[in-house]
């Protein structure tokens, strides 16, 4: 995996607490793919979110597959490799996660998680990464440029194939999905007319997406 290049948004690695929601895992892919973050995940990352649905119910396994190829042929440079190896000088609380601190070892210098006592400063500090909440981090992009933030997260709304909330409705949802800040900015344009069909790349990715949705 590549994570540095000329105007590329800062490289994230994402814990799998964030990919078993759909709608946030739906709007970070959106995201992604518009080119606001620059996401990476192994193998072993898919592997714990797939088995939480799939243990929950929520869909079968073929069926997260099909997603999850969708997922990374759209962002095929995600995919991180060699990861085992920057296992080794981590320790965390749970063992478990060494393998999400391995893929910030590899290369990313920071990992978004819900799980914030998880990836203690002090057991990642050392390595030159950090552990950061998907709200803050959201909002910090949001504030650096509004217009582009809500034209990604309309596209992520649209993406819908099944059932389409209204967009009040999805911030919701967002919000109990763990993004109470962001959500909290978003309503406070909510009433502006809808700016991504004037944008280049979410009609793109919003294709791409709704492959995805489910």
């Amino acid at each position: 995996m590549e994570f540095e290049g000329p105007g590329r948004p800062p490289p994230v690695v994402l814990d799998a607490n964030l990919l078993y929601p759909f709608h946030l895992r739906n709007l970070l892919v959106q995201m992604a793919v518009d080119g606001i973050i620059t996401p990476g995940w192994t193998g072993r990352i898919h592997e714990e979110w797939l088995g939480h649905l799939v243990a929950a119910g929520k869909a079968p396994r073929d069926r997260l597959l099909i997603t999850l190829a969708l997922m990374n042929d759209a962002l095929a440079e995600a995919d991180v490799r060699g990861w085992e190896a920057h296992m080794g000088g981590l320790t965390l609380p749970d063992l478990d996660d060494r393998h999400a601190g391995g893929a910030l070892a590899a290369g990313a210098k920071t990992i978004l998680t819900m799980n914030l006592r998880d990836f203690p400063a002090s057991a990642l500090t050392a390595h030159g990464v950090a552990a950061a909440h998907p709200d803050d981090f959201l909002c910090i992009l949001h504030d650096a440029d509004p217009a582009l933030f809500r034209a990604s997260t309309e596209a992520a709304h649209a993406n819908r194939s099944r059932s389409v909330p209204s967009f009040t409705d999805y911030l919701d949802t967002l919000e109990r999905q763990g993004l109470p800040q962001t959500a909290r900015r978003l309503r406070a344009t909510a009433d502006k007319s809808p700016v991504w069909p004037s944008m280049d790349t979410p009609q793109r990715s919003s294709t791409i997406n709704r492959g995805i949705s489910h």
